[in-house]
């Protein structure tokens, strides 16, 4: 929170110091004027009494003129006026004989002013330059004026001291009318002549009087304002300071909020930069308050740039606050994940009030949790691939049975080195790879391991390239550098022939639209702890390397980390399950290997598949092909697939056994409760509609307790090898099997080895 300056005590007292001068200043000024108007107003009033005074004395001269003066009896106070001795009519005598004298404008207004200044003090005088009477000599004041007249003048009105009184005084000029003339034409004057002037000087004491008295009011008014005004900038300064006393505790507590806060805080201006903020996020940051105030938001931020920031300010100035989550880089260089509550306030000024709270141990618990939500849902589609296998399982290991059955017949109907023979051995081959390839299925499925052997890869990899090449189109071309002397791995043939079965299907749809080259290379590589830094489990020694590369469209960045997810394809619906690469990167990981995947989008991929090199001494040497045992027992074959019931049948016969044929568990139980000792041996298939073949043979059992039973599943969860035995069945064998294998079984069963 930032205190405004006039919080602070000494701007404080010099803002009220400033405003109290201003205040006196200004009334002082108020004061002036009214006083100066007021000396004004007096001599305006005085001098509008002394125009009257001198229009109604013109009047009454004007008057007086056009009747050519007026006769009077002359007296001691108005007696013959000496001045007008050359008119002839000045003294008349009337019919009845009395006397009167001539007065004339002149001499009648010179006595009514004379009357005037004794009642009211009003003086009145005609004045000339050349008078015809001494009494109307001009005074230097009244010469000045008359002066002033000649040179355009029409009133000339000022205060001046007369016997030690001031007045006012107004003269303005007097003009030669006609009947004038009848007493100065003899003085040369000629009509619109000026010969004078009326001069009047009114008493100005009252005047200034009144004045003073108003002058007095204004003075105490101005006074009672300044003080009043005064004690009001007094009483808010009072009003302020306890004001500031509450805004600075306020501030202090505000303060002491801020920093105790649970969550950071920052004040930051609309070009990013940190103007304000807590020891919260100073802690949160490793960043100290005062280093904080020197950086941006720029400075902090990891996920947004420059523009993005200032984009993130403008959004929030449009809708007034936002929240959101982000990044922050600590001084140590790490980095934390903060949610962000942005707030723009314009009463705060062009300022956002940011709140940050470190979310960095909820999200390492929510991505903790998220992998254990991977790591259940994986667990449920393993367990939901066991489940689908083990539904498929029993009806393609009988459909393989059939294949595999049948053909090992027809090869042994082929002419040795025959074009036939050499067909049904690859039947075979494939056929016992389907096998196996059900079986690891199933091993992956329930995160089994596999039956490891020592092997040399080379010999799996030049059949599986063999396959490849059988199903790819003409425009992919095939490159192999197979090193045959590579080394000896500990593994499951399936298993090897697997991956490259899965890598080198990939890369065929990466390079289906436009062709291309398939490389597969084995080599023998040694391995120091530089060479994959990434891949810490991986120890110094020697390793085999199987590398299959394509020139596809390669991997973009974004999918290169998914790759091995299980159900993860970007393959069109039914191009792919998204299972392959996740088999192959469980297979290469269960082996102690590594799986490295190196492409460029565009130009094409490769992966490397490492895996450990084992002491070649413990290779397993070549065994002796051994011919199939026969025998003429009396065997019960029991199997609801009446294809694999006849294809058994055959095998059997072929090698010496008489057999009898049941396709389901009732027909076979009551041909054998009618003739219980008539057979040697019975094999039945555990999964078969009505009873299964652990429940038949329960019940044969019960009617002959040594008779030699095999029970054949494909697969079957009902029944595993250790029940089978509890029951007392002497044999437990998956499906499909060889001929060689079902002569070697009922051999083994009927030996009672």
């Amino acid at each position: 929170m930032t205190v405004p300056f006039w919080y602070h005590e000494r701007s404080r007292r010099r803002m009220f110091g400033t405003i109290a001068a201003a205040w006196i200043a200004v009334m002082g000024l108020s004061l002036a004027w009214n006083w100066r108007q007021v000396e004004e107003s007096a001599v305006m009033f005085a001098t509008a009494e002394a125009r009257a005074s001198y229009e109604k004395d013109l009047v009454y001269r004007r008057w007086a003129a056009i009747q050519g003066g007026v006769y009077v009896p002359p007296s001691e106070a108005t007696p013959a006026n000496p001045y007008l001795s050359h008119l002839p009519d000045r003294d008349i005598t009337t019919v009845d004989g009395k006397q009167l004298t001539l007065v004339n404008p002149a001499y009648m207004t010179r006595q009514v002013y004379m009357l005037a200044k004794e009642q009211y003090g009003v003086q009145g005088k005609i004045t000339s330059l050349k008078p015809l009477n001494p009494a109307n000599v001009a005074d230097s004041w009244e010469t000045a004026a008359l002066n002033a007249f000649a040179a355009g003048s029409r009133e000339v009105v000022a205060r001046e001291t007369m016997n030690g009184e001031t007045h006012l005084r107004l003269i303005r000029p007097l003009i030669t009318e006609k009947p004038c003339l009848k007493c100065h034409a003899s003085q040369g004057y000629r009509e619109g002549d000026i010969r004078g002037g009326i001069s009047v000087s009114i008493p100005f004491s009252p005047y200034a009087v009144a004045a003073e008295r108003q002058q007095r009011q204004l003075l105490f008014a101005h006074l009672l304002i300044c003080a009043l005004g005064l004690l009001g900038l007094g009483k808010g300064n009072s009003l302020l300071r306890a004001s500031e006393s509450q805004v600075l505790k306020s501030d202090e507590r505000y303060k002491n909020v801020l920093h105790a806060a649970m969550d950071g805080f920052l004040l930051v201006d609309l070009q990013g930069h940190l103007l304000e903020t807590n020891q919260t996020y100073s802690r949160m940051s490793g960043y100290s308050v005062e280093e904080l105030l020197t950086m941006s938001v720029a400075d902090l931020d990891v996920v947004e740039g420059a523009g993005d920031i200032a984009s993130r300010i403008q959004s929030i100035l449009t809708l007034g606050k936002s929240r959101f989550e982000s990044k922050h880089r600590r001084k140590d260089g790490s980095v934390m994940d903060v949610e962000i509550s942005a707030q723009y306030r314009p009463s705060e000024g062009d300022r956002l009030i940011v709140f940050l709270h470190d979310i960095t141990e909820r999200k390492q618990a929510e991505e903790e949790h998220r992998k254990l939500t991977l790591q259940l849902y994986q667990a449920q589609k393993m367990e939901a691939i066991g489940t689908l296998a083990g539904g498929i399982a029993h009806d393609f290991n009988n459909i393989l049975g059939a294949i595999l059955g049948y053909a090992e017949l027809v090869r042994d109907d082929c002419p040795a080195g025959s074009n036939a023979a050499h067909d049904v051995d690859q039947v075979l081959k494939a056929g016992t790879r389907a096998k196996e390839l059900v079986k690891q299925i199933l091993a992956f499925s329930r995160q089994s391991e596999g039956e490891r052997i020592p092997l040399q890869p080379a010999a799996i990899i030049a059949e599986a390239v063999k396959m490849l090449r059988a199903t790819l189109p003409t425009t992919i071309s095939i490159e192999q550098d197979i090193d045959p002397a590579a080394g000896v791995i500990l593994a499951n043939p399936t298993q090897i022939h697997q991956i490259l079965m899965n890598l080198g299907t990939n890369s065929c749809h990466a390079m289906e639209a436009q062709g291309g080259v398939l490389s597969i290379s084995l080599l023998k590589m040694k391995v120091s702890e530089s060479d994959f830094p990434s891949q810490k489990h991986l120890k110094p020694g020697t390793f085999v390397r199987l590398s299959v590369k394509d020139t596809g469209v390669g991997i973009l960045p974004e999918v290169k980390d998914k790759i091995f997810d299980p159900y993860f394809t970007t393959k069109a619906t039914g191009k792919g399950t998204g299972m392959g690469l996740a088999m192959v990167h469980g297979i290469v990981e269960s082996y102690g290997g590594a799986v490295i995947c190196e492409s460029t989008p565009g130009e094409g991929t490769v992966f490397h598949i490492i895996l450990p090199t084992i002491d070649s001494g413990t290779l397993l040497g070549n065994t002796a092909i051994e011919p199939v045992p026969t025998g003429n027992e009396h065997i019960l074959l029991i199997d609801d697939e009446e294809m694999l019931v006849e294809m058994g049948k055959a095998m059997l016969t072929r090698m010496g056994y008489r057999v009898t044929t049941r396709t389901n568990g009732f027909e076979a139980l009551a041909t054998f409760r009618n003739e219980p000792d008539a057979f040697d041996l019975v094999i039945s298939d555990q999964t078969m509609p009505g009873m299964t073949g652990s429940e038949l043979a329960r019940r044969m059992l019960a009617i002959r307790p040594d008779l030699p039973i095999i029970l054949c599943t494909g697969y079957s969860s009902t029944v595993s090898e250790e029940e089978a035995k509890m029951l007392g069945i002497r044999g437990f064998a998956f499906k499909p099997l060889t001929k060689k294998e079902v002569g070697i079984l009922v051999r083994k069963i009927l030996d009672g080895n």
